[in-house]
């Protein structure tokens, strides 16, 4: 093979290929761009018909093998040609638009890029297995063959990432694998914005390359599709000054809803690092926000002089119920109390919601049982926590005397046993000890609406309750009046009579016991729990006890149109029991290699046999 004229059929190629994109680039806009692109066009052109050339004189001379080399160097600098083609289709069918639109220029903008790549590699390849080749009758076709294949599908890779990338930048989707999921609207957030009467604008400000901003839109879409009275509207807080001003909104990373001139601001952040855990509560303040936007608030009535779990309660966490407060705040409702020891609880004001007791540790009078009966005649609601003792500590039972709260109950047919309920092969294993079978997990609920969420979720959600006692229904109870279980332990649950968190087979047994209870009339309600710890701080730390908190407030309170789950991404970890454990652990140490070697002996002991 000459050198020389190797050497001049590569640069005009090259040098072709460079100037046309040279010319695409810089020089589109002039009257040279014509002549540069026809020399660019003519060098490529020359480049393939020297490799031509030099094919033929070898064929001419007998030399078969080099002209079969020669073959392979005209094919790939043919094929850039083809590609500068496929350039020029694609560019003429293009006309003013800026990117492809239709089905044509989508295929030609794909086919010259991949022409191209695939060209440049194959002769790379082809072009180094000339060199090495040989020369006439020395040259070997078959080597420079397989060099050109193996570059080849260094393109081809090339091509794969090229595609990848165009359908990443064209769905302009973020996948975040330790979030688990993009948030979305929960149950309960569109039926409210579904059932909304008044015109309500929001607004979202993020730049437009932010990481958190298409996470936001996915959310507030299908807010927005929920209702047309909602209207969305998406903007940069530096590029819309006057949109800014409207909504009052000093930096991106900031959704707004405003209705007429009241306005709710949610804080997201433009970071994802930082908004990781705000996104995950989106659903929960976005719900806040619009209810203080748009529902009126109702007033709920806590029980306090009484012993009750309370806010100000700090010493021991189990009595402290400062997330009940928060709770019922975020939704949107007035927090009030009924204090015996300020002399206010003789009657039940007439804006009360719902009147809410929480774990009273002292006896309510006659005079107050009173006033609470004359409430649910009335058609109040009521919700009661009860616990087995004060606190879940080692006491006294609550109301060791006369029960007048608990003989109120038994008139609307729900019956309180203070028995400490336990479960020793299925519950939470927070401190490691014999205690922890007194943290049942249950997930046994109802169809009532008072447990809607809970029962629709009831593979995802489990109530964890700390020392319950247990619930039954009676009877005897008022006319007009119905019991209902709502909430049951599993089945391998045993009520302690002696509290030594064992299983006594002659005197205790295993089966399921109610912790729920409602009794309700034609316009009247009572919900019952068997447990006050389960409302506390660290408890209500669990996603099911929220959900129960939430939902049988919103019952109670005539708001069942706007029950349902709010979606989140913190998840509630539920421990099995030590020996579930143990389990789990031998199964991967011992049992999968003995089936590993039991599989080598089988296939061995084969082996043997066939070669015999």
């Amino acid at each position: 093979m000459n050198h020389h004229v190797f050497s001049l059929r590569v640069l005009a190629s090259l040098s072709g290929l460079v100037l046309f994109f040279v010319t695409e680039r810089y020089f589109f806009e002039y009257t040279i761009h014509y002549y540069s692109r026809g020399t660019a066009l003519a060098l490529l052109v020359v480049g393939s018909l020297l490799a031509f050339l030099n094919a033929k004189k070898a064929k001419d001379k007998g030399h078969d093998n080099e002209a079969k080399i020669w073959n392979h160097c005209f094919l790939w600098q043919s094929l850039l040609v083809f590609a500068c083609v496929f350039y020029l289709a694609y560019a003429v069918s293009l006309g003013d638009s800026q990117h492809p639109e239709t089905a044509l220029q989508k295929v030609l903008l794909g086919l010259w890029l991949v022409v191209l790549t695939l060209s440049v590699s194959m002769g790379i390849g082809f072009e180094l297995g000339t060199k090495s080749g040989g020369r006439q009758d020395t040259a070997d076709p078959l080597k420079v063959s397989l060099q050109g294949v193996s570059w080849l599908k260094v393109g081809m890779v090339l091509v794969s990432l090229f595609a990848v990338n165009y359908t990443v930048a064209k769905y302009d989707k973020v996948f975040d694998l330790s979030f688990l999921k993009t948030a979305k609207p929960g149950e309960a957030t569109l039926n409210i914005t579904s059932k909304t009467t008044s015109e309500i604008s929001i607004a979202a400000f993020f730049k437009k390359d932010s990481d958190v901003g298409p996470q936001v839109r996915s959310y507030l879409e299908q807010i927005a599709a929920s209702n047309e009275l909602i209207q969305l509207s998406f903007y940069d807080k530096d590029f819309s000054p006057v949109e800014a001003e409207t909504f009052r909104v000093a930096k991106n990373g900031q959704i707004v809803l405003m209705q007429e001139k009241k306005r709710q601001r949610i804080d997201i952040g433009e970071k994802l690092s930082i908004a990781r855990s705000k996104l995950a509560r989106l659903d929960q303040n976005f719900q806040k926000a619009f209810l203080a936007l748009t529902a009126e608030k109702k007033n709920i009535y806590l029980t306090q002089g009484h012993g009750e779990m309370s806010s100000r309660v700090r010493t021991i966490p189990t009595r402290s119920a400062s997330q009940v407060s928060k709770l019922l705040r975020g939704l949107n409702y007035n927090v009030r109390t009924l204090d015996a020891e300020k002399g206010g609880f003789f009657e039940v004001p007439s804006d009360a919601a719902a009147v809410v007791i929480l774990g009273a540790s002292r006896r309510f009078s006659d005079t107050e049982i009173s006033v609470l009966e004359d409430y649910l005649t009335n058609g109040g609601s009521l919700l009661v926590f009860l616990d087995v003792e004060f606190g879940g500590q080692e006491g006294d039972f609550v109301e060791a005397e006369r029960k007048p709260l608990l003989e109120l109950l038994l008139r609307y047919g729900i019956k309180f046993s203070p028995t400490l309920l336990v479960n020793d092969k299925q519950h939470v294993r927070a401190t490691r000890k014999a205690i922890d079978r007194a943290f049942l997990i249950s997930n046994n609920f109802s169809s009532h609406v008072s447990v809607k969420s809970l029962s629709k979720n009831d593979e995802k959600l489990a109530l964890i309750t700390f020392q319950s006692g247990y619930l039954d229904s009676v009877d005897d109870l008022k006319e007009g009046w119905k019991a209902i279980k709502i909430v049951q332990t599993r089945a391998d649950t045993f009520a302690d009579l002696n509290r030594n968190l064992k299983l006594d087979k002659d005197s205790e047994k295993r089966q399921s016991y109610a912790v729920g209870m409602i009794s309700e009339s034609e316009n009247a309600k009572i919900m019952v729990f068997a447990d006050a710890t389960m409302a506390s701080d660290p408890l209500q730390g669990a996603r099911a006890n929220q959900i129960a908190m939430l939902d049988a407030i919103r019952w109670l309170a005539g708001q069942e149109s706007i029950m349902g789950k709010i979606d989140s991404e913190e998840d509630v970890k539920i421990q099995h029991s030590k020996s579930q454990e143990l389990l789990i652990f031998h199964i991967p140490i011992y049992l999968v290699p003995l089936l590993v070697l039991v599989f080598g002996l089988f296939a061995n002991r084969r082996r043997k046999v066939g070669q015999s």
